[in-house]
């Protein structure tokens, strides 16, 4: 069992409620050194970072991410330096350090990817991602393609319930490609390909929504599908699926990849709509309204096409 603080929580875990900037998270791993009482330097025990197996009983959110800085799986092999990046806690009002507006952003990053990067050596690698902005709160203004409710994954301790499981969420930048996503039932394949393949991901956690936001839920994000949107997060490389498969950014990519890079906003801190009708709205003018806080889903529903309000 991870070591617990006397309130419970595990150590590591409390860090990242203030959240970790890149220089932060550097000293809690590597040596793993922190400053002792007697002022001098003592390593933590365990490594925030490491990878764990489940204990049985776990049957929420709360008691998975109380213990469980990585998260854990019944056998103990992921990434734990990636699953402890998903799991930080960046603040509620993070100001982004750029926002990415275009593919064009997303290529640029893909392409200065460390090639080295694979599916388990994402601690290896950090201080090169780190000068990519890994760690910090970036932006990105788009169109919502999809919205959708994901399966079991190691950093919410393999749990399946709703309220214990990620929101997985699609970012484009094709307005056109947007308002397609809106007549779900008359999409062609070939326009269901291209939402997948052309959307960013960015990822709501179960516990950053519980703690700071309880107003995300699946339909108040859902509800704004086809419209503009304006996302603030953690930026983070998923490298689990820097592969070909997964990650259209690949060259030599296949052609059932379904994502535009492996670069997210994870955990996400802001999601808000834009509710001006006709005229989009840009980073820092007027219309932007969080969702799940009553206006925003009612302007946006007003001014978007019919087909989106009965999107089930």
């Amino acid at each position: 069992m991870p070591a617990k603080t006397s309130g419970g929580k595990a150590g590591p875990a409390a860090l990242g409620a203030a959240g970790l900037a890149p220089l932060a998270i550097a000293l809690v791993v590597g040596n793993a050194l922190i400053p002792s009482g007697g002022g001098g330097l003592k390593p933590i025990s365990p490594d925030p970072t490491a990878p764990a197996q489940c204990e049985e009983g776990l049957e929420n959110s709360e008691e998975c991410h109380s213990g469980y800085p990585t998260g854990c799986s019944p056998t103990g092999k992921y990434d734990g330096y990636l699953n402890f990046l998903k799991n930080q806690h960046p603040p509620r009002n993070s100001v982004p350090v750029k926002f990415f507006t275009s593919a064009t952003d997303y290529q640029d990053l893909d392409s200065r990817t460390p090639s080295e990067l694979a599916k388990s050596n994402h601690l290896d690698l950090r201080d090169q991602l780190a000068t990519m902005g890994e760690g910090q709160p970036h932006g990105v203004i788009g169109y919502l393609y999809y919205a959708k409710q994901e399966g079991a994954e190691s950093s919410n301790c393999e749990l399946t319930a709703p309220d214990d499981t990620d929101f997985h969420i699609g970012i484009g930048f094709d307005k056109g490609l947007a308002a397609a996503a809106l007549k779900r039932s008359s999409q062609t394949a070939a326009q269901k390909n291209a939402l997948k393949q052309t959307a960013v991901v960015v990822e709501m956690t179960p516990q950053y929504r519980s703690d700071f936001a309880p107003e995300w839920t699946l339909a108040a994000v859902q509800a704004v599908v086809g419209r503009q949107v304006k996302v603030v997060g953690q930026l983070m490389a998923d490298n689990e699926h820097n592969v070909p498969k997964d990650n259209c950014g690949l060259a030599g990519h296949g052609p059932a990849c379904w994502r535009a890079s492996i670069w997210e906003l994870h955990p996400v801190t802001s999601f808000q709509v834009c509710t001006l009708k006709d005229a989009g709205c840009t980073a820092d003018g007027p219309g932007w309204v969080e969702i799940g806080q009553g206006e925003a889903v009612e302007n946006a529903a007003t001014s978007a096409p019919a087909a989106a309000q009965s999107r089930n």
